[in-house]
């Protein structure tokens, strides 16, 4: 019952059957064509060109098996016969799988280190396949049939079943190698993917139409209609299967486009932190450094003439040195690495609060309002810290102030840090010219973490320094949520 159905179902629908076996494969390789134009360090990105070429020849090539029998109906034998026509498909099956060979076994031999010599072996065998193909073109019309089951047997035989078999075998082994990705997803796709090509492989390259030879006489596509199973469905099932698994596992380039991303972002952060350090080290440090140097000089012409004057010009300047060698000290610590971070924000600001309160005696006021629904992703993290540290920082060094407020608002894409002093204020426009408020660093790093920074203050009014944060870094993939 079930077997008659099934054939019953083929014999109304083949068409449909057809088309949906080419589309998906053809639609496979588009999305490849599409999404895989960048080079990828991938070793499967490299190689997914050669699939896609499959994907798009192959998928024209079973489109054509339609018109091939709608011209047969049409016109009799004349169409069959006019050799351009069938010649043509044939030639386009047997080029798709020359493709699909190429990947699998360009892929097995990167994986393995086998020499590039093996490179030579589809484009041997296709061309070992292209000439008996053109050799055994028979001189009578009526032997075109016949010559076009022959060559389907021998390009199904000699470069599907070996193509989808090496490209099962290296979808299956490059799990490993995207399992630094740390996304569970694409192994489960290229598990599938493997699946699909090795059911292709029995179907699309051992199944293959009945001939007066073996294996062919045996394991043939009458064999599997007399079991009730067109071999056309497992074809295209095989095909759906492969097409959905490798569109998935198309991500992979989204992913390393991610990661060069983040890697641009990391080395401009490390630019800007060179380039604020060498313009602090020059306006601050070197300045410094030259005006204690004109100060010993004043000093030598005092000494003989002068000695109590001389006296009083060495201890402003033993007070000066004694603050150079506190600016140096906070550049030292501004270039340690930032300690291993908690995920949360409440923590982070808990520890510089309580290193705040300890260095300056002032009891800040912090509360935080909200829920914090995921972890700041890694750099987020040092963003934050470093960009909470240096308004501290500033508190401590510049502002005069008796009382900090500090309020964290949690929300559900990012946080809010706003920190109050009553300090002595300054002038926003004039103050970013001065090379100690380090301004310009806070601005830089907001930037750079995709957040922005808001500066409200008057002299004699106190300062308020607004922070806004996403979760995730500008082009992080946003799945560091707990």
């Amino acid at each position: 019952m079930v077997r008659s159905t099934l054939q019953e179902i083929f014999s109304r629908n083949w068409e449909i059957v057809f088309f949906i076996y080419g589309l998906a494969f053809f639609l496979m390789g588009f999305s490849i064509f599409l999404r895989g134009r960048r080079p990828s360090s991938f070793r499967l990105g490299q190689y997914l060109p050669l699939l896609a070429l499959f994907g798009l020849t192959h998928g024209a090539a079973e489109w054509g098996y339609i018109f091939l029998s709608t011209g047969t109906t049409a016109g009799g034998r004349q169409i069959l016969e006019g050799a351009v026509l069938t010649a043509g498909h044939a030639a386009l099956m047997g080029l798709s799988y020359s493709f699909l060979m190429a990947f699998g076994l360009f892929l097995l031999a990167d994986m393995w280190g086998w020499s590039r010599s093996w490179h030579k072996l589809p484009i041997i065998t296709a061309g070992a396949w292209l000439a008996f193909f053109i050799v055994s073109y028979p001189d009578d019309p009526g032997g075109i049939p016949a010559w076009l089951t022959y060559t389907e047997i021998a390009a199904r035989y000699s470069l599907a079943f070996p193509g989808a078999l090496m490209s099962s075998v290296a979808l299956f082994l490059q799990r490993d190698e995207v399992r630094d990705v740390d996304l569970p997803f694409l192994g489960r796709c290229l598990t599938g993917a493997s699946f699909a090509f090795a059911l292709y492989a029995l179907a699309g390259g051992l199944v293959v139409p009945p001939a007066p030879f073996a294996p062919a006489s045996i394991v043939n596509t009458s064999l599997l209609l007399q079991w009730g199973l067109p071999v056309q469905f497992l074809r295209t099932a095989a095909a759906v299967i492969a097409a959905c698994c490798i569109i998935r596992t198309l991500d992979l380039y989204e992913i390393e486009n991610r990661r060069r991303l983040e890697e641009l972002r990391r080395r401009e952060l490390v630019w800007r932190e060179r380039e604020r350090i060498r313009r602090d080290l020059h306006d601050v440090v070197i300045q410094s450094v030259y005006g204690f140097s004109l100060g010993l000089d004043h000093a030598l012409s005092l000494l003989k003439r002068d000695r109590e004057a001389c006296a009083s010009q060495l201890q402003r300047l033993r007070e000066r040195a004694d603050g150079l060698i506190g600016e140096l000290r906070r550049y030292l610590q501004e270039l340690k690495p930032a300690p291993a971070l908690p995920g949360k924000a409440i923590p982070i600001l808990e520890d510089l609060l309580a290193d705040f309160t300890a260095g300056t005696g002032l009891e800040v006021n912090f509360r935080w309002q909200g829920r914090q629904e995921k972890d700041l992703d890694g750099d987020q993290r040092r963003h934050f810290y470093y960009m909470a540290s240096e308004i501290l920082s500033n508190i401590r060094r510049h502002a005069a102030a008796t009382a900090v407020e500090v309020e964290l608002h949690l929300e559900n894409t990012g946080l809010r840090l706003t920190v109050r002093d009553n300090g002595v204020g300054f002038r926003p426009d004039e103050a970013s010219l001065s090379p100690g408020m380090g301004l310009e660093n806070l601005r830089e790093r907001a930037d750079l973490a995709g957040g922005r920074l808001d500066l409200e203050s008057l002299p004699g009014k106190g300062t308020r320094v607004t922070v806004r944060l996403p979760y995730d870094a500008p082009g992080g993939d946003g799945e560091n949520g707990h």
